[in-house]
């Protein structure tokens, strides 16, 4: 996935405290800060995007 180091973070923690509870979903390949999450059965997404964000932006 080519994805900001923001994003790839983001997509690492998340997988680490929830796995197997979502999925991930590029609708935007172009933009390297956006990302979609959806629940298993698609029926929600979240859309997230990191473009604005501080460039300390980590999870710990």
């Amino acid at each position: 996935m080519n994805k900001s180091w923001k994003i790839l973070n983001l997509i690492n923690y998340l997988d680490f405290k929830f796995a197997s509870h979502f999925k991930v979903k590029d609708f935007w390949e172009a933009d390297l800060e956006t990302i979609g999450f959806l629940n298993l059965d698609d029926s929600k997404m979240i859309y997230v995007s990191t473009l604005k964000s501080d460039k300390t932006f980590l999870f710990l």
